[in-house]
């Protein structure tokens, strides 16, 4: 069970197996239920069976609404993978000085109600 979905210019590389999630670059699909929906589906299979710890990376340089509403639902699937007595962190990766994607980690955190970590970092790793 995983799945691997290289980076564009528009959509973020995604990778999940064994419990953990990543994210990384920018996230303005024109579609993003679309481009979206093979991950959703992944989660939901995943909550019915899920690893001990569930860990969840998320490095973007920008996301537009419509992917914060769809970060908000891979939330709400983890949330019931935490309700199941599973442990779940989310790591909220944002460049120094970077305002805008600070405070959206914040606000997703505080929506979330999930561990979530706030890491700065000085640039994000390849």
């Amino acid at each position: 069970m995983g799945i691997f979905i290289e980076k564009t210019n528009h959509t973020p590389r995604i990778r999940f197996e064994n419990g953990k999630l990543t994210l990384s670059g920018r996230s303005i699909p024109e579609d993003s239920i679309g481009f979206f929906e093979p991950l959703m589906n992944e989660l939901i299979a995943y909550a019915k069976n899920p690893a001990s710890h569930t860990e969840v990376n998320l490095m973007l340089e920008y996301s537009n609404s419509s992917t914060n509403r769809m970060l908000v639902s891979i939330f709400e699937i983890l949330k019931e993978v935490q309700a199941a007595g599973h442990s779940v962190t989310v790591n909220w990766y944002y460049v120094v000085d970077d305002r805008g994607m600070y405070e959206l980690g914040n606000d997703l955190k505080d929506i979330s109600t999930l561990p979530f970590a706030l890491i700065e970092v000085e640039d994000f790793p390849e």
